[in-house]
């Protein structure tokens, strides 16, 4: 028994040691293992960044029992001192960084796997609230200065099965633009798995790896180059397992008013705003994707978008060719194929504000919905069109669909356009024709077909267009009112008040020849193509749009003649 007690007593007597032993050695190591370890990170970081760079810890705990890791308070920073002096010099990187990284935790380091195959592995990697400040100088030099020495590398690849990124935020700030931010993301959580990388990878392979990327982030904010424009994207998030992504509230938001805008931006283009409620992708082929091989998307959800573009014709534009739209998706710079896209609750909104007009026509497009197919800048035996099917209300009444063939092959520029039109009141059209000085009195579409045949320069319209009881006014303006002139002469000389003209009659078809104007966008030349095709079918020919013409002048000097005769007998 007393031998007993005697090895209980030491038992608990070299537990006793042991742990005081480890107490007073992680005490230590709390103490001076901080110091020690922020010398070395310091002479490192001052060595490969010529002493531009600093960073400073705050504390680092090591429990060699849990095999656990955690660093506080990291901050990498350039010294005031140096910067100051090649700022004044204008002889800054090309980017310089601010980072700040409150807590880094790093568990079960894998020694035997290091020594062995020069491979730092750990099983878990947690990064708490980063905050990684980017800002690109005016300098030209492309070389970054944090990594201008070289070294030895002492291991191959590092290896960690698990990375959390909880609530990131990165800036992004471009001094060549004003020193205005080029874009802010904020919320960023980030989850991989197996990620790996391999410092001793080829040019051709990836250097990076990972099994499963989950990423989600709270809201982006982008300024675009010049300044015109702004993106915002409110929610976001990527899948790698399910091969999906969503985007919620996107904005393109333009950093001037309609009315301003042109006249603020150097090229006086078109206003224009754009907001996408929701955005799915499923079937995304992410490893192709980072690859930069190719972007495959299976299927993309568009719900509730509203676009809206505004032409000032007061502020005078220098002519600009403008891209079919086709030539668009040829002009991307990634290779991709969207098989099917899927868009529901859109509207699109089309302003023309002519010269000393009170107000602008519109052009309104409600309750959009469509099917887009085969969309790629790959041509191939089975994608030679893109596909678009699509229906909307003009000016919330009338149905109009639409089934668009345009080409994929860049070298090709033929495309397709038909579909029809229901039953709309011809008077909801005034909101885009009085800005014009044309309104109409009444009327009634009872159908509408067309086909559309053309390329970039010219479009073939057949339409059979049915109507009754036409009747339109041409409009002055006088003393800040509009007063009809000539609605007798246009409704009983120049147009058919219907079509048939008379019952039993057989139904006029317009077939017209639009050349495109080039410096119009391509909704312009669409619609303008359907315009003349009714414009032909109601009677307002060349020949007779001309007699109009004439015959507004003839009207305007009579009405000059009685003002001056009142006038003089006064």
């Amino acid at each position: 028994m007393a031998k007993k007690k005697i090895i209980k007593k030491i038992v608990v007597f070299g537990s006793v040691i042991i742990l005081l032993t480890a107490l007073g050695v992680g005490l230590y190591v709390r103490i001076h293992l901080t110091k020690i370890v922020e010398e070395k990170l310091q002479a490192k970081v001052a060595q490969l960044t010529d002493g531009f760079y600093q960073i400073s810890v705050d504390e680092i705990r090591i429990e060699l029992f849990r095999g656990r890791f955690a660093v506080e308070g990291i901050a990498l920073y350039p010294d005031s001192n140096i910067f100051n002096r090649l700022q004044a010099v204008d002889s800054l990187p090309s980017v310089v960084m601010r980072i700040k990284l409150p807590v880094l935790e790093l568990s079960v380091f894998n020694v035997t796997k290091a020594l062995k195959s020069g491979t730092i592995g750990f099983e878990h990697a947690w990064f708490r609230e980063p905050a990684i400040e980017i800002t690109k100088t005016r300098q030209s030099d492309k070389k970054n200065i944090a990594s201008r020495s070289s070294h030895k590398r002492s291991f191959r690849s590092l290896n960690i099965d698990h990375i959390n990124i909880d609530d990131g935020n990165v800036v992004y700030s471009d001094w060549k633009s004003g020193d205005t931010t080029v874009f802010k993301i904020n919320g960023i959580d980030l989850e991989l798995s197996n990620f790996m990388v391999d410092s001793a990878a080829m040019p051709h392979q990836k250097p990076f790896f990972s099994d499963n990327i989950q990423l989600s982030i709270g809201k982006f904010e982008h300024l675009l180059p010049g300044g015109l424009f702004a993106v915002e994207i409110g929610e976001a998030g990527i899948e790698w397992n399910d091969s999906s992504a969503f985007f919620k509230g996107l904005k393109l938001i333009p950093q001037y008013d309609r009315k301003h805008f042109a006249a603020k931006n150097p090229r006086h283009t078109n206003w224009m705003e754009l907001s996408i409620d929701d955005v799915q992708c499923t079937g995304i082929d992410f490893p192709k994707l980072f690859s930069g091989e190719y972007l495959l998307v299976n299927h993309i959800d568009i719900h509730g978008f509203v676009y809206t573009n505004m032409k000032n014709r007061e502020v005078e534009q220098a002519p600009i060719v403008k891209p079919m739209l086709y030539e668009y998706v040829h002009r991307l710079p990634i290779r991709f194929l969207i098989q099917t896209i899927r868009v529901e609750e859109g509207r699109v909104i089309y302003e023309d504000l002519p010269v000393e007009s009170p107000k602008s026509g519109i052009v309104t497009l409600d309750k959009m919905e469509g099917t887009l197919y085969h969309i790629t800048n790959e041509l191939s035996p089975e994608n030679k069109y893109m596909v678009i099917d699509a229906k909307a209300y003009v000016q919330g009444e009338g149905i109009l669909t639409a089934l668009f063939r345009f080409p994929v092959d860049p070298k090709n520029h033929h495309f397709e356009i038909s579909g029809t039109m229901g039953n709309m009141h011809m008077t909801s059209l005034n909101s885009m024709l009085e800005p014009f000085y044309v309104r109409v009195n009444k009327g009634f579409v009872n159908s509408l077909d067309y086909k559309i045949s053309g390329n970039n320069h010219q479009a073939q319209l057949d339409m059979l267009f049915l109507y009754e009881d036409l009747h339109i006014a041409l409009l002055k303006k006088e003393n800040g009112a509009t007063k009809n002139i000539l609605s007798g002469i246009v409704n009983g000389m120049v147009i058919f008040n219907g079509n048939p003209s008379q019952e039993g009659n057989p139904a006029r078809r317009a077939s017209t020849a639009t050349q495109r104007n080039e410096y119009r966008a391509s909704f312009h030349y669409f619609w303008h193509t359907l315009f003349d095709g009714m414009s032909e079918t109601i009677g307002i020919s060349e020949k007779k749009k001309k007699q109009l013409e004439w015959l507004k002048k003839a009207v305007a000097k009579m009405h000059t003649h009685v003002v001056h005769e009142e006038q003089e007998n006064k």
